[in-house]
């Protein structure tokens, strides 16, 4: 449909992302759950540069979903009525307080106008820092997303991982993002609400442009020694 051939153009002449070199001589889209009964069977077959378009609705995952492949993640099929992850918390075959929600492990990806939702109650007693996207690798970009976790942190990032989001709307009752020591994190035009803001530990890089914090206890933390500018940037309601 004229969807699919628009969605082919657009991956065929743009590629992932800036940082992509080589692209498939014919990139593909990959529909779920039309042709894939999920988005981790998609990705499985998917290769470098494809597109995977999801329909409209509420995806449940039953395991947390790995993107190992330099993939485009959109909402397909004009996907009126929005597109979510979500992990299924009623199956009880995972620890779910203690898991990342999505692991992006590539080289670089882009998912674009998705909710991501980590929904259920914190696991008081498993401090660590647990995520609804956890960047472990490359330079992902996540374009107008919305990320909400009520269990732990919507974002983090790796060392030596430089994930860019941009226009998104972040929710955690943690941190909104975290980056790790020597990890590096750009948001553009980002609206954070609640939880601990972003977090930037010792020896990360960071950009913070035009974003719009809300409700967040602390705004931006950043430990000596770091790297982050902030820009253009408002802070409402925050300790």
């Amino acid at each position: 449909n004229n969807f699919l051939s628009n969605m082919l153009s657009v991956v065929e002449n743009i590629g992932i992302s800036e940082n992509v070199t080589a692209r498939p001589a014919r990139a593909k889209v990959l529909c779920v759950p039309k042709q894939y009964r999920s988005v981790q069977d998609a990705i499985n077959e998917a290769n470098d540069g494809d597109c995977i378009a999801l329909s409209s609705g509420v995806h449940l995952l039953h395991e947390p979903l790995r993107i190992d492949k330099d993939v485009h993640m959109i909402a397909g099929d004009e996907a009126s009525s929005g597109v979510t992850l979500r992990l299924d918390t009623t199956t009880g075959k995972h620890l779910i307080a203690a898991t990342h929600m999505v692991v992006i492990d590539c080289n670089t990806c882009r998912l674009a106008n998705l909710t991501l939702e980590h929904i259920g109650e914190k696991d008081q007693e498993r401090p660590e820092l647990v995520f609804t996207v956890w960047c472990k690798r490359g330079s992902p970009i996540l374009d107008q997303c919305t990320i909400l976790s009520t269990m732990h942190s919507a974002v983090g990032v790796s060392s030596d991982t430089y994930p860019t989001l941009r226009r998104c709307q972040i929710s955690a009752i943690e941190y909104g993002t975290w980056a790790g020591q020597e990890g590096k994190l750009r948001l553009e035009k980002c609206v954070i609400n609640g939880g601990k803001g972003c977090y930037y530990q010792d020896l990360s890089v960071g950009e913070v442009e035009a974003c719009h914090f809300v409700n967040c206890g602390v705004g931006v933390v950043c430990l000596v020694p770091c790297k982050v500018t902030i820009s253009n940037t408002k802070f409402e309601k925050c300790a």
